[in-house]
C-alpha cells in the first residue's frame, strides 16, 4: 500500500517537473526586455520621409480610381488641390498624411490575400494614399482598409504586398471619411475656402467700397496709433463732421477677414460678370512691412444656387459666395459712421 502511494507521489512529482520545463520553454522566448518590446513586435512599413522632398499627395478609392484628389505644391510652395482648378488646399491634410507615412510602423495581422475582404483592403476596395517625390516618382503607396479598428488605428498594407498591419494612425479621420464603403472622396472638402489670406483685421490700413455698379466709391483710411484724435480710421478725404465708428470698422474687418466661400469654380468661364461687378471691395494692408492690395469683385447672381460669383485679385480663383455674405459686403458710407454723425447727415439732407 505504501509502495503504491510512493509510486503515485513520484508520478505527480514527475508531472510537475515536466510542466515546469514546458512552461520555461514556452515563456523564455517571450521574455523580451521592456525597452525592446516595441522593436520586437512592430515592423517598419515606410522609410523616413522629409516633407520638403514630397511634391504631391494623391488620394483615391480603389473602386473609383478616376476620382483622385491630387494635392500638389505651386510655385510658392503652397499646397493646392490640383484637380480643383488649383485652388488653395487645407494644408493640414497633405501635411498630416506625410507625417503619418514617415517611418510608419505596424503590427502584423495577416499575410493571406484570402482574408483581404475582412479588412476591405484589396486594391479595388481600400483607400489608396500615394506620396510622389520631387523627382516625380512614387515614394510611398499605401492601401488603407475601410474596416474600422479602434478610433485611432487603421489596417494598412503596402501596394503589391499581402501582409496587413495594424497601425496607430487614423487615416480615414484625417480625410474626413467614414468606414462606409459608399463614402465618397470629395475634392471640395479639402479646399481652403477662406477668401482673404491672413488677418486683415490687424494688417489693413485702407478700405475702398463700391456697393453698386452706379454707386460712387468711398474710402476709409487708417492713420496714426494711440489715443490721439487723429488716430484710427477716418474717411479719405477727412470729414470732421463724419467721424468713423471705430468699433464697427474693426468688426467689419474681422468679418471680411474670415469670409468663407461655398466652392470654387472654373476660372476660364466668361459669364461670371466680372467685367461689370455688382460691387467691389479693395483692401490695402501691410504684411511684414510689405504693402499688399486685394480687390474682391462680386459678379453675377446665380438664382438656382442662391449665390454670387466672386473673384479675388491678384489670383485667378473664382468662388461661389453665399447670397447673404455678398449682401453683407454691400455697405454704404453711412454704415461706418457714428450714430450722431448719421443723424446730422440725414438732417442736412432734409434741410437741403
Amino acid at each position: 500500500m505504501k509502495f503504491k502511494k510512493l509510486i503515485i507521489l513520484f508520478v505527480v512529482l514527475g508531472a510537475l517537473v515536466l510542466l515546469a520545463v514546458v512552461k520555461k520553454t514556452v515563456v523564455k522566448p517571450r521574455a523580451i526586455p521592456f525597452e525592446k518590446a516595441e522593436e520586437a513586435t512592430l515592423s517598419e512599413l515606410t522609410p523616413r520621409i522629409t516633407a520638403d522632398f514630397i511634391s504631391k499627395v494623391i488620394v483615391y478609392q480603389g473602386r473609383s480610381e478616376a476620382k483622385k484628389v491630387v494635392f500638389s505644391r505651386n510655385a510658392a510652395k503652397e499646397w493646392i488641390v490640383e484637380n480643383k482648378f488649383s485652388a488653395p488646399a487645407r494644408k493640414n491634410v497633405p501635411e498630416e498624411l506625410i507625417k503619418y507615412l514617415s517611418g510608419l510602423k505596424g503590427e502584423l495581422r495577416t499575410d493571406s490575400k484570402a482574408v483581404f475582404s475582412d479588412f476591405q483592403i484589396a486594391d479595388n476596395e481600400g483607400l489608396h494614399i500615394v506620396l510622389v517625390n520631387t523627382a516625380d516618382k512614387e515614394a510611398v503607396h499605401l492601401v488603407v482598409g475601410l474596416t474600422k479598428a479602434a478610433w485611432n488605428e487603421s489596417f494598412v498594407r503596402v501596394l503589391g504586398a499581402q501582409k496587413v498591419f495594424l497601425v496607430e494612425k487614423n487615416f480615414l479621420m484625417v480625410l474626413g471619411l467614414s468606414s462606409d464603403p459608399k463614402a465618397e472622396l470629395r475634392a471640395r472638402s479639402y479646399l481652403d475656402l477662406k477668401i482673404f489670406p491672413g488677418d486683415l483685421a490687424a494688417a489693413a490700413d485702407r478700405l475702398e467700397i463700391k456697393a453698386a455698379p452706379a454707386a460712387r466709391p468711398f474710402v476709409l483710411k487708417k492713420s496714426g496709433e494711440g489715443p490721439s484724435a487723429a488716430a484710427g480710421w477716418q474717411l479719405d478725404p477727412p470729414d470732421p463732421r463724419a467721424p468713423v465708428d471705430q468699433a464697427r470698422m474693426d468688426e467689419f474687418l474681422r468679418t471680411i477677414s474670415d469670409l468663407q466661400a461655398r466652392d470654387v469654380m472654373d476660372p476660364n468661364v466668361t459669364t461670371y460678370g466680372f467685367d461689370k461687378p455688382t460691387s467691389t471691395i479693395i483692401v490695402n494692408a501691410k504684411k511684414k512691412e510689405v504693402a499688399v492690395s486685394y480687390r474682391l469683385e462680386i459678379g453675377n447672381f446665380d438664382a438656382a444656387q442662391k449665390s454670387y460669383y466672386a473673384r479675388l485679385v491678384p489670383g485667378n480663383i473664382v468662388y461661389r459666395l453665399p447670397e447673404e455674405t455678398a449682401m453683407f459686403l454691400k455697405k454704404d458710407r453711412s454704415f461706418f459712421l457714428q450714430q450722431a454723425s448719421k443723424g446730422k447727415q440725414r438732417g442736412a439732407a432734409a434741410g437741403s
